[in-house]
């Protein structure tokens, strides 16, 4: 779901056309189709209610998988999934580095803050300031490409969870 400005508009729409249609995210490629996975893995999907204003076409006709191949949807669920696990990584970690008490005593919370990208939130939301951190600290170039530059996410995310991990066991 993407948030909508004040007008209740799309932030990507300019005029009539998507100003990012090559890049659009996920939520746009499956549109008007909705998605949801079950704790068992098990994938379903249903048509949603036409918006307002929207030139998409509907029917019936085809597959599931023949509208995500043409809408170029599956590397992102890929995607999707790998980032999906790496939330459970960052979950258990982080549940490793809460002591008995219910908050987390001050020094450990600021340690967190502290870590790579600032705030414990940025290193998730903030791609494009993660990725260039973690490229700097490498002498990498940032990937230009959407699906590279999600990558190099995913490993920045990565190499900061292990860091996390590498100081509970050195507590």
């Amino acid at each position: 779901m993407l948030r909508n400005d004040a007008d209740g508009v799309c932030p990507f729409r300019k005029g009539h056309a998507c100003a990012v249609h090559a890049d659009r995210p996920l939520v746009c490629r499956l549109y008007p189709l909705a998605r949801r996975v079950e704790v068992d893995g098990e994938e379903t999907f249903r048509q949603l209610l036409a918006e307002a204003g929207s030139e998409g076409r509907r029917g019936c006709e085809g597959t599931v998988a023949a509208f995500l191949h043409r809408q170029g949807a599956e590397s992102f669920i890929l995607i999707g999934e790998r980032y999906s696990i790496l939330f459970g990584r960052m979950l258990a970690v982080l549940a490793r580095t809460e002591p008995a008490e219910a908050d987390l005593l001050e020094h450990r919370r600021a340690a967190l803050d502290a870590s790579a990208a600032g705030d414990l939130g940025s290193i998730w939301l903030d791609i494009d300031a993660t990725v260039a951190a973690y490229c700097a600290g490498r002498s990498l170039p940032v990937a230009a490409e959407v699906a590279a530059l999600l990558e190099q996410h995913l490993a920045a995310v990565s190499v900061w969870l292990d860091s996390l991990e590498e100081g509970i066991i050195n507590e």
